[in-house]
């Protein structure tokens, strides 16, 4: 009985530790990024066309149009002229040269 007292000072540690309330980071993989990441943008879009890319949801074969966007980035900067924007949605894009 005598080990009871160290038993449960060590419980308690050990929860303060792992469930503590005011470590509010968030759960990385690996480690935090280096830089802050970035935040969307609310500003108005540009007077020219606007194409968008969505890599989840997208065709190369589509018009670039916010319903229907294009797939990937390498065939939206084929498709780019001067003063057109380009509208990147979230999601993993694989791309060949840049």
């Amino acid at each position: 009985m005598r080990y009871l007292p160290t038993c449960t000072l060590l419980a308690v540690i050990l929860l303060a530790v792992v469930v503590n309330p005011l470590s509010a980071q968030p759960a990385y993989r690996s480690h935090p990024p280096l830089r802050p990441l970035p935040t969307s943008s609310n500003r108005p879009l540009g007077p020219g066309p606007t194409y968008f890319v969505d890599p989840a949801k997208g065709a190369d074969q589509n018009p670039g149009t916010q319903q229907a966007p294009w797939k990937t980035i390498d065939h939206a900067l084929k498709q780019l002229r001067p003063g057109d924007t380009l509208c990147l949605r979230g999601g993993i894009s694989q791309y060949g040269s840049l």
